[in-house]
């Protein structure tokens, strides 16, 4: 099938059907203490943190949407630009598309008209299939500042065009960092990542691990819809079942956080609040991320106008959030919300339990 064909079908399904997972992220299972008397005045508090040693406004990392498509570019565009205004990095879409294709490298190139930090991405597949000539040419295809490798083993698997190979993934994520020379993040897709997979990915000299657990959008549910779209009922009703597989990201933070003592950790899947990007780093995470809001704020369906204006209203709400959240727990700075005290509550306290985490 057409790679830019998949690509638009992934945006529009997104943006017109439910693709979210039932299952939660359980950050409702963590309670944060409130703090009556904070001992400093509101303005005093700061959202800006740190990922790869750069600093940044706010622990939020536009995550990847798309790219090899008008469309795609137009997104890169405005969210790169975005990234800009506020200090945020910015992850672009798989990169596949633009080595296979070379006449859709400008969809990605948009996003480094702005001054951002850019995080190339690809999947864990082609790193097996590439060698550093091809890693080579996707850093530079956008001057990308980091280069990420996304994991998504449940969507190759559900989707039409079913290509599981993960055979030799982690003797080639060995071999990575000797090729680049930018910091290197492996990313879930909305399953999760475990503490054995994050020993691994540690063990591999990875520098930093995105969780993207469960509980916002599920890869399994968008896939069944494109198999039902194509008739191919098998694979409709393989995506509905695996529709809430995974590690729900409040789980997948404490996880990780116990066997990635050396790895920056980034939280997303489901988060879509201040409130949640504080639990997120409460628990252990230094980063958080999400792409979805973004999405579904700059566009209501595939065919409607851009509402620039409306997206960042969505940044400028959820930043006061955040200030507000650590304001009411006591916090200056976004630092010292992990070693406050936090409660959990089941399921995520018997999970943490079950699995050692505590």
């Amino acid at each position: 099938m057409d790679i830019k064909k998949r690509k638009t079908d992934h945006i529009r399904i997104a943006l017109e059907e439910e693709v979210e997972t039932t299952v939660t992220t359980w950050f409702e299972c963590v309670k944060l203490i409130h703090h009556a008397l904070p001992e400093l005045n509101f303005g005093e508090v700061k959202t800006d943190t740190y990922l790869f040693g750069k600093k940044f406004g706010a622990p939020i990392l536009i995550e990847a949407i798309t790219g090899g498509t008008p469309l795609g570019a137009e997104i890169n565009k405005i969210l790169s630009e975005l990234a800009e205004k506020y200090h945020l990095p910015f992850m672009v879409g798989s990169q596949r598309v633009a080595i296979e294709n070379p006449e859709l490298a400008w969809t990605f190139k948009t996003s480094n008209e702005a001054d951002v930090f850019l995080i190339g991405n690809i999947g864990a597949q082609e790193l097996v299939e590439y060698g550093q000539e091809e890693i080579e040419q996707l850093l530079d295809m956008i001057n990308a500042d980091a280069l990420a490798v996304h994991l998504n083993p449940l969507q190759e698997i559900v989707q039409p065009e079913a290509t599981a190979r993960y055979k030799d993934m982690i003797k080639r994520l060995h071999e990575l960092p000797g090729e680049v020379d930018v910091p290197i993040l492996v990313k879930e897709t909305g399953a999760g990542i475990s503490k054995e997979v994050s020993k691994l990915l540690q063990g591999a000299g990875v520098d930093a691990i995105d969780v993207s657990g469960v509980g916002g959008t599920s890869w399994s549910a968008i896939e069944h819809y494109r198999g039902r779209e194509k008739k191919e009922r098998k694979k409709a009703a393989l995506g509905k079942r695996f529709w809430d597989w995974g590690i729900p990201t409040a789980a997948s933070i404490l996880e990780v956080k116990n066997h990635a003592k050396h790895t920056e950790i980034i939280a997303s899947g489901g988060i879509r609040n201040g409130v949640d990007i504080v639990k997120a780093l409460a628990l252990g995470a230094d980063f958080t991320g999400f792409a979805l809001p973004f999405l579904k704020a700059l566009y209501k369906t595939p065919d409607s106008p851009k509402n620039v204006e409306r997206v960042e209203e969505f940044v400028v709400r959820v930043l006061s959030e955040i200030k507000t959240t650590l304001y009411l727990t006591g916090c200056k700075t976004v630092g010292e919300i992990e070693k406050k005290e936090k409660v959990l509550l089941p399921p995520l306290y018997h999970w943490a339990q079950q699995r050692k985490l505590l």
